[in-house]
């Protein structure tokens, strides 16, 4: 059996921490974003894990959904996070995007929303 390869950090330097790290980190945040719906009785919305962007993404459909999760994630950051802003479409549609880099950890966690005008 052959030893599991180097990770490679998010800046794509060789990284000492074993490659199933990034797994490891990426199920403690979804663990807890439960404890944050379980707490603050947040909206479902859509989870998925992108290893290439090194985050757990969340995308809210609605704006709503978006204000709540943008408050909680807020909150267990402990700082403001920024929030970037564009729109899209003709103006017809603002994407609204959350990231908390969570250095030294490997994944951070994003929120996303596509809202129409």
């Amino acid at each position: 059996m052959t030893e599991p390869s180097s990770a490679r950090d998010r800046n794509g330097k060789q990284s000492s921490a074993p490659p199933w790290d990034w797994e490891r980190d990426a199920a403690q945040n979804l663990s807890g974003l439960q404890t944050l719906t379980d707490m603050h009785s947040l909206p479902p919305i859509t989870w998925t894990i992108d290893r290439a962007a090194a985050a757990v993404i969340g995308k809210a459909a609605t704006r709503y959904e978006w204000d709540r999760w943008l408050a909680a994630v807020t909150k267990w950051a402990g700082r403001e996070l920024y929030v970037e802003q564009r729109s899209a479409g003709g103006g017809d549609v603002t994407h609204l995007t959350v990231r908390w880099e969570r250095y030294p950890h490997p994944v951070d966690v994003v929120i996303t929303a596509d809202i129409s005008c």
